[in-house]
């Protein structure tokens, strides 16, 4: 699976595709509708949440080749993650799934209260469906597999980003 984003109404089908787990030779690939993030001539603002210190290098680094993005906080765990979303209050936050403190889906979850404004892409090492629908239920704007996050993660915020402009 690549990426998948969302928000409540009916899956678009997107132009690219993901192997399905159950089905190997199935391919799917889902785009769902997602709120608008900060667009326009203001830099995207993007909070990175990983335990793992050079995974979030790497982020970093990945992000901060686009342009209008900037990389305005970091955090190694879910509650850093929760006080630095709340404190930046950044437009998109990239949450891992399994975090020390608190896990990326409850984090997901106390963000969501605390900065609805922000969009949340979770991040994990699991390529699931049912693990996307469960971060789909925890308010989650989308899924990324860290598999594929070289080639899919660019072109799955610029979707989000692009869907409202």
């Amino acid at each position: 699976m690549g990426w998948l984003l969302w928000e409540a109404g009916p899956p678009l089908l997107f132009a690219s595709v993901v192997p399905s787990l159950s089905h190997p030779a199935v391919w799917v690939h889902f785009i769902f509708n997602a709120s608008a993030i900060c667009v326009g001539a203001d830099m995207a603002r993007i909070l990175i949440a990983d335990d793992n210190k050079p995974f979030r290098t790497f982020l970093k680094t990945l992000l901060e080749r686009h342009d209008d993005w900037s990389v305005c906080g970091v955090a190694k765990n879910g509650d850093e993650a929760v006080r630095r979303a709340i404190e930046l209050k950044p437009d998109l936050i990239l949450l891992d799934i399994e975090m020390p403190k608190l896990d990326g889906l409850s984090a997901c979850r106390v963000i969501r209260a605390e900065v609805p404004t922000s969009e949340i892409l979770i991040l994990t090492v699991y390529e699931s469906l049912d693990l996307a629908r469960i971060a789909a239920e925890s308010d989650a704007s989308g899924y990324v597999s860290k598999s594929r996050i070289s080639r899919d993660l660019i072109p799955a915020i610029e979707a989000m980003m692009s869907l409202h402009r």
